[in-house]
């Protein structure tokens, strides 16, 4: 009777682990994906020369994603041309099986 307890307490556990390991995976997987996110926007707003347009059209997929993206820009040489703008995008961190929702994490990255 006692090795079926343990038997089931192994199995219960083992489990257990392979959820919460699953649920941490898919969180790191969904980091990766809005760092890499975060990373294309950059590279288009550089691409565009800090286009206001391509700025916008990025908010507007970032909705699509569940993402959520600030600017903030710089001058630093007053001479009325943006220099840097700083990217701020906002997304949730999940691990289910832990319970862990609504965690909301945000990613900064610079244009230049």
């Amino acid at each position: 009777m006692d090795t079926i307890f343990k038997t089931f307490m192994g199995i219960v556990l083992l489990f257990m682990v392979t959820l919460s390991g699953t649920g941490l995976i898919a969180a790191a997987i969904d980091a990766k994906h809005a760092d890499t996110y975060a990373a294309s926007v950059v590279t288009n707003i550089e691409e565009s020369h800090f286009s206001s347009v391509v700025m916008q059209q990025a908010i507007l997929q970032a909705q699509q994603y569940g993402y959520d993206i600030t600017y903030q820009s710089f001058d630093n040489d007053r001479d009325q041309m943006i220099d840097l703008v700083e990217v701020s995008l906002n997304y949730e961190y999940k691990i289910p099986f832990l319970c862990q929702k609504g965690v909301m994490h945000t990613l900064k990255a610079y244009a230049r």
